[in-house]
């Protein structure tokens, strides 16, 4: 459903990016803040391309743009590993 994706973890924060074209970080990897990790596409179930973004905090889903909006003038400080 999500066609190509990409898994990072960090703190317990689980973010999924789907529907991507071409991933480019690799399993196990760890990135920093604003390391690419893929280029958005349209691959999966879907009408035509963007970005599928979802966040887990705990096992339980966050809101993305509210989370994104607090998060990013901390995101500077934080690495992720990729997990997918």
């Amino acid at each position: 459903m999500l066609g190509l994706y990409v898994k990072t973890n960090s703190s317990g924060i689980g973010i999924t990016y789907g529907h991507l074209s071409r991933i480019i970080a690799r399993k196990g990897e760890l990135l920093a803040a604003g390391s690419p990790i893929g280029i958005s596409g349209s691959t999966g179930r879907v009408t035509g391309e963007h970005l599928h973004l979802s966040m887990q905090y705990n096992g339980s889903y966050l809101p993305p743009l509210e989370f994104l909006r607090r998060a990013l003038p901390q995101a500077q400080q934080h690495t992720s590993i990729l997990t997918h």
